[in-house]
C-alpha cells in the first residue's frame, strides 16, 4: 500500500515543475546593455584600428624609438595637392586636356620615353576620331611578316598597333642617355607616390640649386625628386609647342596637359568604370527598395495571423517523425492565454471527479510504477488526450480526417511514447486503494477509466521525462480561445 505522505510530496514537486514549464516562454528575458553587445565591440574595434592607421599614415609609427633622420633633400619635397578634374566620385577626365597632353608627349617626351601599354585604338573616342588616329598610326613603320617568301617587311601602322618605342632595346636607351634608362610612362602616375601631383611638381620644379648644394656633372637640381639630383634636364619651356585649339603653351599649361594625358594612360577605363558604377548603384538601390517593399507587403499578413499547430501545417503528415516531434516541441512553447489555461484545468478537474466516482465500481489492476506515472507525471492524461485528439478536433476545428488518418496518427503516438511491459511479478494494487481525495491529490486525470488506456497486453505507454503535463492539451486545442 502507498502511504499518504508520499503522494503529497510528489504532487508538490510536479506542480513546481509544471509552473516552470508553463511560464518559461512568457517570462521576459533580461537584455544585455548595449556596451556589452557584439555590435558595440565590433564598432569600437573598427574605430580603434581606423584611428591608429590614420595616425600612422600621417605621422608614422608612434612606437618607434628612433626618429627618422631623412631630410627634404634626401626624400624630396612633398608635392602640393592640385584640383584635378577627375578626382571626384562622378568626375571624368578633361578630354581636351588629354588631346593637348598627347601633343606635348609626341613632340617633347616621345624622344626618350615610351608608352608600351597604349595602342592607337585607345585614342579613338577619347581625344581623337578614328580617322585621325589612323592617320597618326600610318606615320610610323612597323616590322611585320614573314610574307610568302619568308621575309619580314615594313608596313604602315594601324589602330591595333601599340605606340612605338624611341629605342629598339634597353641598351640603346642607356647609351643615348649617359647610362640612364628613361622609364616607360604608361603607368608612371600609378607607380609614383603622389601620383599626378608628383608628376606635375617634378615637371615644373626645376630651379637653381641653393647655396651650398653642389650639382654633379650631367645632373640637374629638382627639389621634388628624391635626393634633389635628377638626370633628366628641364624639357618644358614657354611656347615650346603650338596647340591646335589656340591655348597658350605656358610651362604650367603644358605640364598640366601632359600630366592629365599620363593619368589617363595609366587608367584608360576610368570614365567608363565610373559610368558603370553609377548605373550599378542605381540598379542595385532600386532592387533593394523594391525588395523591402515586397517583403513588407508579403510578410505583413504572415506576421499578423494566429500560429498554427504542426498537425494543421501543410505536409506535416509527410514529414519524418523526428521533424514533426521537433515542430511539436517548438509549438508547445508558444504563449497560451491565462483564460485558456483555467479552462483546461476545469476540464481536468471534471474528468478527475468522474474517475473518483467510478473508482469504487471498477477495480483496475496495474503495477505500482505505472500508477505513479499516471498520478504524478500525467502520463494517463497525455495518452488519453493523444488518443482522442482527432475526436476533439472534429468538435473544435473546421476539418475532418478520414479513418486512414486516424490510424496513422495512432501509430505515430505509439512511436512517440513506446509501451512498457508490466512485470507479472510486480506488486498489484487497485484504484480503490489510492488516496484520490480532493485535498490529497490535485493532478489531472482522463475523462475515461484508466483501464481503457491499456492495450491488449495490459501495457501502458511510457512518458518521456521532463515534459510539460499539459503539452497534449495544447496539442489537442492548438488555437487558444476555441473550446475543445
Amino acid at each position: 500500500m502507498l502511504s499518504s505522505a508520499f503522494p503529497r510530496i510528489a504532487t508538490r514537486a510536479s506542480r513546481a515543475q509544471f509552473g516552470k514549464a508553463r511560464f518559461a516562454s512568457s517570462m521576459p528575458q533580461p537584455q544585455a546593455p548595449f556596451w556589452a553587445s557584439k555590435t558595440a565591440l565590433a564598432g569600437a574595434t573598427a574605430v580603434t584600428v581606423g584611428t591608429t592607421a590614420w595616425y600612422m599614415h600621417l605621422y608614422g609609427n608612434p612606437f618607434l624609438t628612433e626618429a627618422s633622420a631623412n631630410t627634404a633633400a634626401e626624400v624630396g619635397l612633398h608635392p602640393a595637392e592640385y584640383p584635378w578634374p577627375n578626382k571626384g566620385w562622378l568626375d571624368t577626365f578633361d578630354h581636351a586636356s588629354i588631346r593637348r597632353g598627347y601633343q606635348v608627349y609626341r613632340e617633347v617626351c616621345a624622344a626618350c620615353h615610351s608608352l608600351d601599354r597604349i595602342a592607337w585604338r585607345n585614342l579613338v573616342g577619347t581625344s581623337y576620331t578614328a580617322d585621325e588616329a589612323k592617320a597618326m598610326a600610318a606615320e610610323f613603320e612597323y616590322k611585320d611578316g614573314p610574307n610568302d617568301e619568308g621575309e619580314y617587311f615594313d608596313r604602315p601602322g594601324k589602330l591595333a598597333d601599340y605606340m612605338p618605342a624611341p629605342y629598339p632595346n634597353e641598351e640603346a636607351a642607356r647609351a643615348a642617355n649617359n647610362g640612364g634608362l628613361p622609364p616607360d610612362l604608361s603607368l608612371i602616375v600609378k607607380a609614383r607616390h603622389g601620383g599626378a601631383d608628383y608628376i606635375y611638381s617634378l615637371l615644373t620644379g626645376y630651379v637653381e640649386p641653393p647655396a651650398g648644394v653642389t650639382v654633379a656633372e650631367g645632373m640637374n637640381y629638382n627639389p621634388y625628386f628624391p635626393g634633389g639630383m635628377i638626370a633628366m634636364a628641364r624639357t618644358l619651356f614657354d611656347g615650346l609647342v603650338e596647340y591646335d585649339d589656340g591655348t597658350p603653351a605656358t610651362t604650367s599649361q603644358m605640364a598640366k596637359d601632359v600630366t592629365q594625358f599620363l593619368n589617363w594612360a595609366a587608367e584608360p577605363e576610368h570614365d567608363e568604370r565610373k559610368k558603370m558604377g553609377l548605373q550599378a548603384v542605381i540598379l542595385l538601390g532600386s532592387l533593394t527598395l523594391l525588395s523591402v517593399v515586397v517583403k513588407r507587403s508579403k510578410w505583413a499578413s504572415l506576421k499578423s495571423r494566429l500560429p498554427r499547430s504542426p498537425v494543421q501545417s501543410d505536409g506535416w503528415q509527410s514529414q519524418p517523425l523526428e521533424e514533426r516531434t521537433t515542430q511539436h516541441q517548438e509549438f508547445r512553447t508558444w504563449a497560451v492565454p491565462q483564460s485558456e489555461v483555467y479552462a483546461m484545468r476545469d476540464r481536468v478537474r471534471v474528468a478527475r471527479d468522474g474517475l473518483i466516482r467510478r473508482r469504487r465500481d471498477r477495480a483496475i489492476t496495474v503495477d505500482e510504477d505505472a500508477i505513479k506515472r499516471a498520478r504524478y507525471d500525467g502520463t494517463a492524461l497525455d495518452v488519453e488526450c493523444s488518443r482522442s485528439v482527432l475526436d476533439q478536433m472534429r468538435e473544435s476545428l473546421p476539418f475532418v480526417l478520414d479513418s486512414h488518418g486516424q490510424q496513422t496518427l495512432r501509430g505515430e503516438i505509439d512511436q512517440l511514447w513506446p509501451p512498457m511491459d508490466l512485470s507479472e511479478e510486480a506488486e498489484m494494487i487497485t484504484m480503490a486503494d489510492l488516496p484520490l481525495e480532493e485535498n490529497e491529490l490535485d493532478i489531472p486525470y482522463p475523462s475515461r477509466p484508466l483501464e481503457d488506456l491499456l492495450d491488449d497486453r495490459g501495457r501502458i505507454p511510457r512518458r518521456p521525462t521532463n515534459v510539460d503535463p499539459f503539452r497534449e492539451l495544447h496539442f489537442c486545442n492548438p488555437h487558444p480561445g476555441i473550446p475543445s
